[in-house]
């Protein structure tokens, strides 16, 4: 989540000794993501996938970042079922991820993708 999660938020406030440090980095305006600024820089091509089932990460849309290829599971796969969870082993992410690491250019994938996304990580 690249502008915070509201639930390291709510974390630290509530128990600041029971938020570990991955935690405390992730409260919203914290000095590790104002140092990684919100957008892209010059270099590599940057692809943010996240999901709108996220109950993590609150909201979903934190983990849009400015410059980068943005992917909405449920926009690829409208069944898509994947929560915060999943995101590591789920076949679509592992499909947009493999396709993104290829030669050709870093795009989002579209609907018409999502059957052969899938299949790619199986």
């Amino acid at each position: 989540p690249h502008q915070g999660a509201d639930v390291s938020a709510a974390g630290a406030a509530l128990s600041p000794g029971a938020c570990p440090e991955a935690c405390r980095q992730l409260v919203p305006g914290s000095a590790l993501l104002r140092g990684l600024g919100d957008r892209v820089g010059d270099g590599p091509a940057w692809m943010s996938v996240w999901t709108t089932r996220d109950q993590t990460v609150q909201p979903p849309e934190s983990a849009r970042l400015d410059g980068a290829v943005d992917v909405v599971l449920q926009d690829v796969c409208p069944d898509a079922r994947t929560g915060h969870d999943d995101l590591p082993s789920d076949p679509l992410v592992g499909g947009i991820v493999l396709r993104a690491l290829g030669a050709g250019p870093m795009t989002a994938p579209v609907a018409s993708d999502c059957a052969s996304l899938r299949a790619l990580s199986s």
